[in-house]
Order: C-alpha cells, then structure tokens, then sequence
C-alpha cells in the first residue's frame, strides 16, 4: 500500500499562537471605540453654545458641538497613524531578531 503524502493546506496547519485571541470573542476595540463615539455626539449635541476660539493669530467664534468633533476626529486619526507606526516598527523588530537568530544558529 503506498503512502500519500500529507497535503500542506492552510486546514492541516495549527494556527498561530494567540490567533484564537484576535479572531474570537467579542470584539471590544470596536465596543468601546462605538460607545466613545455615542458619548462624543451626546456631549456635543447637548453643548450647542457659541465660544470664541483664540488660536496664535486667528480668532473665531464657533459651537462648541464643531470643537467637539474636530478634537475627536484628530484624536482618532492621530491615534491611528500612531498605531500604523508602532506596529511597523514592532513587526520590523521581529523580524530582525529572527534574522540574528538564524544567523547564530548557522555554523
């Protein structure tokens, strides 16, 4: 009886550890990141008062709901891009450090 040889699918391999972490369960970041929002747009529609904004040269008056969103919307973008670059830099890290393993493990 011959042997077949063992396919190498994605289904036969053992998932990474702590792949079952990120892909089960509930999704909190997105929990929390749906509530935040619900409480920004409470708190800016129940502040819908004009104050005047003075900023270097420039000066305005504006509803403080605009304030709100703005500062929200930056906070989420800038907290994002933060992210995006700590994740490269760790990945990049990583990999290095595989590398140098490899290296030391070579006759």
């Amino acid at each position: 009886m011959e042997e077949q040889p063992e396919e190498t699918g994605s289904a036969g391999r053992e998932p990474e550890p702590g792949a079952a972490e990120l892909s089960a369960g509930i999704p909190w970041a997105g929990l929390a990141s749906a509530l935040g929002a619900v409480l920004v747009v409470v708190f800016a529609v129940q502040n819908t008062e004009t104050v005047s904004i003075r900023f270097l040269w420039m000066s305005g008056g504006f509803p403080v709901a605009i304030i709100i969103a703005v500062t929200a919307l930056a906070t989420a973008i800038l907290t994002a891009v933060g992210g995006v670059f700590y994740r490269r830099r760790r990945v990049s890290r990583r990999v290095e450090r595989e590398e140098l393993r490899r290296r030391r493990e070579r006759p």
